[in-house]
């Protein structure tokens, strides 16, 4: 059901599709009569990780909806805090304008262990910076306002070393 503007600005729009209507109003317009449709809660997926033995290396890989195609995904850090992995990406919107559609958006990282990792399956735990939107997250995936959230944990935890793609 439009509302009272909405109705008012359809109708200003209808008078105006004439010659004399400027592109932003009829932009304007158009954006105000389009009805609002309610984005579709996040999926999130995790794939299992690949690991080569000859280096040590593991690649581990997840995907999540976000708000248009111009996010992008990147992996900053990456630590072993007990038996868990922590990997830490940062999410970046697009600098220009973009299609408002959900997307799925994929990343991955691979990381260095000196040693072979003792235990061969374990528990990744994916960390990510800049969500800006507010739907409900995958509770595979958490989502963090600052990278201070846990800095506490981190003090202790082991670095380890982000294989450039």
């Amino acid at each position: 059901m439009r509302s009272l503007t909405q109705s008012l600005l359809c109708f200003v729009a209808k008078l105006l599709k004439c010659r004399f209507a400027r592109y932003s109003i009829a932009l304007l317009v158009t954006t105000a009569c389009t009805p609002v449709q309610k984005p579709t809660p996040p999926s999130a997926s995790l794939s299992r990780h690949i690991v080569n033995k000859a280096d040590h290396s593991s690649s581990f890989t997840l995907s999540f909806d976000v708000p248009n195609p111009g996010w992008k995904l990147s992996p900053v850090f990456a630590y072993q805090v007990g038996d868990e992995i922590w990997c830490i990406h940062q999410l970046t919107p697009s600098d220009g304008m973009v299609a408002q559609v959900i997307s799925k958006l994929e990343g991955s990282i691979t990381l260095f262990f000196p040693t072979p990792n003792p235990n061969p399956t374990p528990t990744i735990r994916h960390y990510i910076l800049g969500k800006t939107w507010n739907w409900n997250s995958d509770p595979k995936l958490f989502f963090l306002k600052s990278i201070d959230d846990i800095a506490d944990r981190l003090k202790t935890a082991t670095p380890l070393k982000i294989v450039a793609p």
